[in-house]
């Protein structure tokens, strides 16, 4: 493979966890016994080996899971070495994901030195009730401990994910924002509830054990939710994610603006250029993978197929679709192809054309899929 276009951010998949929630559907799990994993790593550090031809001088990392920070201390270190000779002073974000319980004052100042400048912090709730019933492995003090350990080590900049459409009632769900608001982080991400096969959430509701809200009330819990973080001087940059002072995720814009990126470690997904390739999700394909050079999946997109793409991900952004280049990228005229459903779009309140470029509406951000679908 010729690479043409490298990728300046990459992607570490760290699958240990001290527990699964009820709704995660991601590749994750008890971390092995003894040395499993820094066998993991030793795995990690051959296909970054591998696969460094694809990197440019990197912009981000971000490091997630699983529970990143459920490793030990030496573990952690051990990770930072294998990163170490990635990192240049191009670098301007290091993130990594962290579950509330798993950190302590030592760990933080570990990951400090090892560069990491951002932290994301599985919030998803402050009601200890709701949590329970998540099957998260935190408390809401545990987050608020968390949270201050990262400010006094001076972490400046910090993410909450928090989950919307999770059966708890207005009430409880407008509280766990407000709280989010009042530590000031500097973004805010707000994720839809998913029910995905082959999770325990997916059985309860399947067996009646839990009842999800409506689609309307979610929309209105989504209203609320919009107003106060706006009126506490948050900027919805995306569909799903919120950021004070412009302080958005760099890396994750990277997907979103359909950029390059690599993946690295098991189920991870890099797209360089027009390929796309994947990784296995059990540990003895990994290994084979590796063993043999040999991407476990992958696919030479087409034009118009990185095309949708990119209209989907363009979308979801404040900044919306620029016409103008992506007549030039993929010399289609977007007005020309899509002219009468736009058009049918914005009567309906959904979309907005404005200097050339296209946006959802906030009323269109709740039906998104629905619109973007239109166009592929």
């Amino acid at each position: 493979m010729i690479i043409t276009n490298k990728a300046q951010a990459l992607y570490l998949h760290m699958p240990f966890c001290l527990k699964k929630c009820h709704y995660c559907a991601f590749t994750s799990f008890p971390a092995p016994a003894g040395e499993g994993v820094f066998s993991y790593l030793s795995l990690i550090k051959k296909e970054l080996e591998w696969r460094k031809d694809f990197l440019a001088p990197l912009k981000t990392i971000y490091v997630g899971g699983g529970t990143p920070t459920s490793l030990s201390l030496n573990a952690l270190e051990k990770l930072g070495e294998i990163i170490s000779p990635y990192i240049s002073d191009k670098l301007l974000e290091f993130t990594v994901e962290a579950n509330p319980g798993t950190l302590n004052r030592e760990k933080i100042r570990l990951l400090k030195d090892l560069g990491v400048n951002r932290v994301s912090l599985g919030a998803q709730s402050f009601n200890d009730e709701i949590l329970l019933k998540m099957g998260r492995a935190h408390t809401a003090a545990q987050t608020l401990e968390a949270y201050n350990l990262l400010r006094e080590e001076g972490i400046n900049n910090l993410n909450l994910d928090l989950i919307i459409g999770y059966p708890e009632g207005r009430e409880s769900f407008i509280n766990t924002v407000k709280t989010a608001i009042s530590l000031k982080p500097e973004h805010i991400s707000l994720y839809d509830l998913k029910v995905e096969e082959n999770t325990r959430l997916y059985e309860e509701v399947a067996k009646g054990e839990i009842i999800l809200p409506e689609e309307d009330e979610v929309v209105l819990y989504w209203e609320e939710a919009i107003n106060l973080l706006e009126e506490n001087g948050y900027e919805r940059y995306e569909i799903a994610n919120f950021a004070r002072n412009q302080q958005y995720s760099r890396h994750n814009l990277t997907y979103w603006e359909n950029k390059p990126y690599l993946g690295i470690g098991l189920a991870a997904h890099s797209k360089v250029g027009l390929y796309r390739f994947w990784n296995p999700n059990t540990m003895l394909e990994y290994r084979e993978m590796l063993l043999t050079g040999k991407n476990y999946g992958e696919e030479k997109l087409t034009l118009e197929e990185d095309a949708k793409e990119e209209i989907i991900l363009r979308l979801r952004l404040k900044t919306g679709l620029n016409l103008q280049e992506f007549q030039k990228k993929y010399r289609r005229d977007f007005m020309a192809e899509f002219g009468d459903k736009i058009q049918k779009f914005i009567e309906l309140g959904l979309l907005f054309l404005e200097d050339d470029r296209l946006f959802l509406t906030r009323k269109g951000s709740f039906v998104a899929n629905t619109v973007l679908i239109e166009f592929i």
